[in-house]
């Protein structure tokens, strides 16, 4: 049985949704959470799980290449993945923002919805 395929995003919805995260409340961290399914090709569940420590170089820069660990990864092995120019730009901009240092790369600084619905 063959399941659902994948819908590609076309280049007039990737600036769409760019645009929408530049003018929100947290343009930089939501610019990353865009870039990072596009040009990484990141899975949901990776993305939750990516660390600083998996993005930077020993240098202390974003590196050249995100190490996906096997425990985030789809299949039991972990990948190297190239990052894009514009994904790695956008993640140095996130990296320089006060108290990033380690940790989740995309973090909710709020908490979730269910902390912030009226009770």
């Amino acid at each position: 049985m063959i399941g659902k395929r994948a819908k590609i995003l076309i280049q007039a919805h990737v600036e769409h949704l760019l645009f929408f995260a530049g003018n929100s409340r947290e343009p930089i961290r939501n610019r990353v959470t865009v870039l990072l399914p596009v040009k990484a090709w990141l899975r949901a569940a990776e993305i939750a799980n990516l660390t600083w420590k998996m993005t930077m170089a020993a240098t202390g820069e974003v590196a050249t290449v995100l190490e996906l660990h096997d425990r985030i990864a789809k299949k039991p092995s972990g990948q190297v993945i190239p990052i894009h120019p514009d994904l790695r730009a956008a993640l140095g901009r996130l990296h320089e923002q006060p108290g990033i240092v380690r940790g989740p790369v995309i973090r909710s600084e709020r908490g979730t919805l269910c902390d912030r619905l009226p009770s």
